[in-house]
């Protein structure tokens, strides 16, 4: 066994991760392919580099080629308004519906936070693409069309209605006769396949612990495929060699802000990739993450290298690719290598929750929350303990003070995200408990969502 597997499999060890894949494009070639660790842990089948396993974001780069290959036809244009395919297509403010297109879809530039929670931890997952979008208008805007950066997946589903009615066909199908077919990427698609496929895993509560299969039609479009390292080779081959149709993909779209720190960074975002440099290199890249997984593909025009590593943990995987990406890509660009692999950090604490008396008798914060878009929370007291129920999820409240509580919302393990949420309640002028804020997203500095008391 070389140095270069010792480091992978140290790296399955030490970040809890059950396998990998790995595969490397050096100079236009498929010089390295292979699986590393387990598929399946309780039958101890391994990984390999054709055994299915879901790639999350990697599937946006799928429905902006086919907005390339439209654009290219003169079906449609990187201008024309959204609404002019998908009427449905309504944001809270009008103008912005008027002005946003589908080059702004594609390269997160609407104005609209994500709201993964909206669809990952609700119901509202089950949800057809259509009905998705139909909640954009109840989803208050962070800022004007194209002023800056804000990834949403809701908007890719907008992008697969309008390939449907411009193609005739369904997105999966445009998929599959556009690219995968003439490619031979025979073992990608919508679902896992029905043998060789690796079970989805994450660390939850300091152990690896299988996680059920998540598909969300809300979303699929732009994070619900499922691939190989050999089948995403084939894909990586072909962005390297189709350069010309692909130049807008790999142009700067939406420029981020923030001046770049260090020598690995992003200077914006494209057409369903990160633009950025790497040491020096142009660098394009995405990365994926769905329930149970984690996935990487990243380009070097000027070495006509790439690089593609795929695992099965949601919880531990970035990390893993991180350290095994940059080993592996400063050798294939010749620069030094002194990486070391990543702590592991315990998302636990239980020393956070320091119980107080709460603000006001629990029964006043008993009763039925509403957002619009995002539904009901219930709250009730069980057996002397304030629990909140969102979409049948139970998450019990521990008093904090002032009207606030902490909340260990178990799911953002499954992610890598500390489980713990600060959820206060609001009173009204007559002095009675009407609003609670739920900062779901608070790791990614994302707003609470106010949910409004029946």
């Amino acid at each position: 066994m070389n140095e270069f597997d010792l480091d992978i499999d140290a790296t399955i060890e030490k970040l809890n991760i059950p396998g990998i894949q790995i595969g490397l494009i050096v100079d236009g070639k498929v010089i390295f392919s292979r699986g590393y660790g387990s598929r399946n842990l309780a039958e101890d089948k391994p990984m390999a580099e054709d055994t299915s396993v879901g790639i999350g974001s990697l599937s946006k780069s799928f429905a902006t080629y086919i907005l390339c290959q439209l654009v290219s036809e003169g079906k449609i244009s990187w201008d024309d308004p959204a609404y002019k395919y998908v009427p449905e297509f309504q944001l809270s403010d009008p103008n912005s519906t008027k002005k946003i297109t589908i080059l702004d879809l594609a390269a997160h530039r609407t104005g609209i936070f994500r709201h993964d929670a909206l669809w990952y931890l609700s119901d509202r997952s089950k949800l057809s693409p259509i009905d998705a979008v139909k909640l954009l208008p109840l989803l208050g805007a962070e800022c004007k069309p194209r002023e800056s950066f804000q990834y949403n997946n809701l908007m890719y589903s907008v992008i697969g209605l309008i390939i449907e009615r411009v193609t005739g066909i369904s997105y999966e199908e445009a998929v599959s006769k556009r690219i995968l077919m003439p490619l031979g990427m025979v073992h990608t698609g919508f679902s896992h396949r029905p043998i060789n496929y690796s079970l989805p895993y994450a660390c939850i509560e300091g152990k690896i612990q299988e996680v059920p299969f998540q598909y969300i039609p809300a979303v699929s479009v732009g994070g619900g495929m499922y691939s190989t390292a050999l089948d995403i080779l084939k894909w990586a081959q072909f962005h390297l060699e189709k350069k010309t149709l692909m130049e807008e993909m790999y142009t700067v779209q939406m420029p981020f802000q923030k001046s770049p720190e260090g020598d690995i960074h992003d200077l914006g975002y494209g057409l369903g990739w990160f633009i950025g440099k790497y040491r020096g290199f142009e660098y394009i890249r995405h990365e994926g993450l769905a329930n149970g997984f984690t996935a990487h593909l990243s380009f070097f025009p000027q070495k006509n290298s790439g690089l593609v590593i795929l695992t099965n943990s949601s919880s531990d995987g970035i990390s893993a690719i991180n350290f095994i990406q940059q080993t592996i890509i400063d050798k294939i660009l010749g620069l030094n290598s002194n990486h070391s692999l990543p702590e592991v950090k315990p998302l636990l604490n239980e020393e956070k929750i320091l119980e107080t008396v709460p603000s006001q008798p629990l029964q006043e914060y008993v009763g039925d929350y509403n957002h619009p878009a995002y539904g009901l929370i219930k709250v009730r007291l069980i057996e002397s303990q304030l629990t909140l129920f969102y979409s049948q999820m139970p998450i019990s409240l521990s008093p904090t003070g002032d009207n606030q509580f902490l909340a260990k919302l178990t799911a953002l393990q499954k992610f890598g995200v500390s489980p713990w949420l600060e959820v206060s309640f609001s009173m009204n002028s007559a002095e009675k408990i009407s609003m609670i804020q739920v900062p779901f997203e608070a790791f990614r500095s994302g707003k609470p969502v106010i949910f409004t008391k029946e």
